[in-house]
């Protein structure tokens, strides 16, 4: 793990993302490269957000998204 945390060092801030699917409903939950190279399982505790499957709760999504970044390319 100790080359993933140098190469984390070296490149710009990268975001993951994961999202439960769901009929009504999706949950997501994003984290950064780097809280994770933090250790001590502190990607366990991140923000999960839950918003309905319509165009507003995607929305939602995406003001949560641009959150950690506007840039698409950073997850």
């Amino acid at each position: 793990m100790k080359w993933l945390a140098q190469i984390s060092k070296e490149l710009p801030e990268r975001y993951y993302v994961g999202i439960d699917i769901g009929y009504r409903e999706h949950v997501a939950a994003g984290i950064a490269l780097s809280t994770f190279m933090q250790g001590e399982e502190r990607w366990k505790k991140a923000k999960a957000i839950h918003f309905a499957s319509s165009q507003s709760g995607f929305e939602q999504l995406r003001k949560y998204l641009d959150g950690f970044s506007s840039d698409h390319r950073r997850f």
